[in-house]
């Protein structure tokens, strides 16, 4: 009896062997990715897999045009939009890789290192707000991260050396991997060696200056080190990132927490309205746009249904430069069908008698 070969199950056992090749030996990796597309074009493991192993090699081009290739047949993909930004953070492209990077965790957001790797590119384009954040999103994640969980499991048995070895081949691949630096400085303070985790905790901290396990560790590593004022600096430091401060005067209108309730990096607590910075929209039709231009930084008079005969003072700040169909929430004398541009004028409201939702009519002189 003749028997004829699976060729869907000769090909997922050739991926496997490449995928297991990538780290070893990722010249021979390539090669075998480029035999399996010869007898499955484009094939996207296989793509994937020998732009992982051209970038691996130094190829830098050649993987960034088989990556632009896989993501535009495979939009939906976050492994290959993983891939194609950090190859453009090789290449240097730090501002395209951040655009790609984030539609790579926007497609699955449980991927350490793509929120690595794009709190690297933030702070190579000196967004260190953008960069924290994302640094916390890659701590959060890497709860998960299998790499570290056997670190993890080595240091919850107190098998240090072990711990030690995973830890540091860790990070020769990933420098910059915050969680394990934490874990590394662990290791470091088990063993004694204080200045060393302080060290690294440091380093932790200039990385993601809101991640306040380690700065708690930071200041253990100085307290043991008989430096107890540098100690108790992080600690005040911490205590103080506990105070939720409004970025200006304002009123609360919306508190979206409870008591007991833990805040996330970057998470919104409060919906506040800026009294003093009230603003009202309305829509002219293109005709009299004429007349809106020529008012533009001027004051305009303003009314409001709740204060019959009363005037207040706007100006207009900001006329849209493309025009729309007026909105449906919008009453104009004109048909809805005509094209209106937005114009946004700031209020004077020092008198605290306006609030924010009101109804308003505007005049604008002709």
């Amino acid at each position: 009896m003749n028997s004829t070969a699976d060729p869907t199950g000769t090909i997922d056992k050739a991926l496997a062997h490449t995928r297991r090749l990538l780290d070893s030996n990722p010249v021979l990796a390539a090669e075998q990715a480029s035999e399996i597309l010869k007898v499955a074009p484009n094939q996207p493991l296989a793509m994937l897999l020998l732009a992982v192993a051209r970038r691996t090699t130094g190829d830098i081009a050649e993987a960034l045009a088989i990556l632009e290739r896989l993501t535009a047949a495979q939009p939906s993909w976050a492994a290959a939009h993983y891939e194609f930004g950090a190859a453009l953070g090789d290449a240097g492209a730090a501002q395209a890789a951040v655009v790609v990077l984030r539609r790579a965790v926007s497609l699955k957001p449980d991927l350490p290192d793509a929120w690595r790797d794009l709190g690297d590119q933030l702070t190579a384009l000196g967004d260190g707000e953008g960069a924290d954040a994302a640094y916390a999103r890659h701590i959060k994640t890497s709860n998960k991260d299998p790499r570290l969980m056997a670190a993890a499991f080595a240091l919850c048995e107190n098998e240090i050396p072990k711990a030690e070895f995973l830890l540091r081949e860790h990070l020769k691949k990933y420098p910059t991997d915050v969680a394990a630096i934490r874990m590394f400085a662990e290791v470091a303070g088990r063993l004694r060696r204080y200045r060393d985790a302080e060290y690294l905790l440091a380093r932790c901290l200039e990385l993601a200056p809101g991640f306040n396990a380690a700065r708690y560790n930071y200041a253990m590593a100085l307290y043991r080190q008989n430096r107890a004022v540098a100690a108790l600096q992080q600690i005040e430091t911490q205590l103080a990132e506990l105070e939720v401060k409004a970025p200006a005067d304002a009123i609360v209108e919306v508190l979206q927490l409870r008591p007991g309730d833990l805040i996330s990096p970057g998470a919104p607590v409060a919906t506040l309205v800026e009294v003093d910075r009230l603003w009202v929209r309305v829509y002219v039709p293109e005709p009299e746009l004429g007349y809106a231009r020529a008012a533009l930084g001027k004051d305009v008079p303003v009314t409001v249904d709740s204060f019959p005969g009363a005037v207040f003072n706007g100006r207009i700040e900001e006329i849209a430069s493309r025009g729309e169909f007026t909105p449906r929430n919008v009453q104009t004398r004109d048909e809805r069908a005509h094209q209106v541009f937005g114009i946004r004028i700031r209020l004077d409201n020092s008198a605290r008698k306006l609030s924010a939702g009101m109804a308003a009519d505007v005049t604008i002189p002709k």
